[in-house]
């Protein structure tokens, strides 16, 4: 139990948060997902280094965030999405030029870790925040429905996983996740979806 009031209290203030920013405008939405996926680039460049595998750390954080500000922000219709594509892919060229004179014994997986990173990470993040605008106009109820079908899912497949949690889903990966937990999860989900849908 005292395992769940930490993470309810430290649930509940990240998800006033989120709401908030995503309540407030756009630019608050946008400002704090760019430092989230700068602090996740960084955690996933850290995660996958190596003594073999160096990813391109900092150059991938920089082009992370040209990648999210060249999909979440409006442009001047003089640079449209083809140049963005284009400008983007041009400076993609960077993290290969550079590998040639890092000297790392697996300069290949360093290329695809670092890229790797823009591909898991960033553009997800990206597209999130394009959600918001998909009648046009900013749209808050489109992204916090996204939000609020993912927090009903990880509670009630955990609340259920506690309670009833049996049978392993993929041990190897996460020992205490179950099929009950994430049954539960499920349909909870379900249920939020429908009420969201008749809104």
């Amino acid at each position: 139990m005292s395992n769940f009031w930490q993470r309810l209290i430290t649930g509940s203030i990240i998800v006033s948060v989120i709401i908030g920013s995503i309540i407030f405008g756009p630019l608050s939405f946008q400002c704090l997902f760019l430092i989230v996926t700068v602090l996740s680039l960084h955690e996933f460049y850290t995660l996958v280094s190596s003594n073999k595998v160096f990813p391109q750390k900092g150059t991938g954080i920089m082009l992370g965030i040209i990648v999210y500000l060249g999909i979440t922000f409006s442009f001047p219709a003089s640079f449209p999405v083809e140049s963005r594509f284009a400008f983007v892919f041009g400076l993609t060229t960077l993290i290969f030029f550079i590998e040639l004179y890092r000297k790392k014994e697996l300069p290949f997986h360093s290329i695809a870790y670092t890229l790797t990173g823009i591909i898991y990470i960033v553009i997800p993040f990206g597209m999130l925040i394009r959600i918001s605008f998909f009648s046009g106009n900013y749209n808050y109820a489109l992204p916090l429905g996204v939000f609020l079908l993912i927090w009903t899912h990880d509670t009630f497949a955990y609340l259920a996983g506690v309670k009833f949690g049996k049978h392993r889903l993929f041990e190897r990966l996460s020992p205490k996740k179950s099929w009950e937990g994430s049954a539960g999860g499920f349909v909870a989900s379900m249920i939020v979806a429908s009420i969201l849908y008749q809104q």
